[in-house]
């Protein structure tokens, strides 16, 4: 009886779930998770003397958000990262924001835009030798994060995800400039931005 009842639940499941996923594509009360990451490659190059170097690194980049729709293709997300190079400590963002996606089901694909705002214990910035280094610890590189794209429906509940992401990283710091017997403080500030292509993909429930 037992096993019964446990065939008859999963069968249910099984017919209710394409239904739900069906329905709640990106309408109200829609829930989105994606994921998406890139794969590039920094290479520097130097000649002295006559004598040339050169020297690459990989830098991948690995994201997941989470997204509640509030009306119909309107939805508030929040997403978490993590920036991986070779030879250097990975850093980490956090940001919240808004995205708006437009639905086209006779094509099963759908456009998308967001833009959000957060924070990053980081920012890989090349150095006099032309590669990037981390520049800081503490949660205080402010992000502005804007994209868009186009996610392709591949069943009821999945899509696959093509982004064209823009990041602008800002932040100050205090440098104090001395030689003797002259001492001048300043605030210095710093902004560096990046274009980059996003690969993904997301699970709609």
């Amino acid at each position: 009886m037992e096993v019964v009842m446990k065939k008859t639940l999963l069968l249910g499941i099984m017919m209710v779930l394409p239904l739900a996923l069906s329905l709640s594509q990106f309408k109200q009360k829609c829930i989105e998770l994606a994921f998406s990451g890139s794969v590039s490659s920094w290479t520097t190059s130097s000649t002295f003397s006559g004598q040339g170097n050169s020297e690459s690194r990989a830098i991948v980049i690995v994201s997941s958000t989470i997204g509640y729709f509030v009306a119909d293709g309107v939805s508030i997300e929040g997403e978490v990262g993590v920036v991986a190079m070779e030879k250097q400590n990975p850093s980490q963002y956090v940001l919240a924001g808004l995205s708006y996606t437009y639905s086209i089901s006779e094509l099963n694909i759908a456009p998308f835009f967001h833009a959000g705002y957060g924070v990053s214990n980081s920012v890989q910035l090349p150095t006099l030798g032309g590669l990037p280094v981390r520049t800081m610890n503490d949660m205080n590189v402010k992000v502005l994060n804007v994209g868009g794209g186009m996610k392709f429906l591949v069943s009821s509940g999945a899509a696959l995800r093509l982004e064209l992401n823009y990041r602008s990283h800002s932040w100050s710091e205090n440098i104090n400039y001395s030689y003797y017997p002259y001492s001048m403080p300043s605030n210095v500030d710093y902004k560096y931005s990046n274009v980059g292509l996003l690969i993904g993909f997301s699970i709609l429930i």
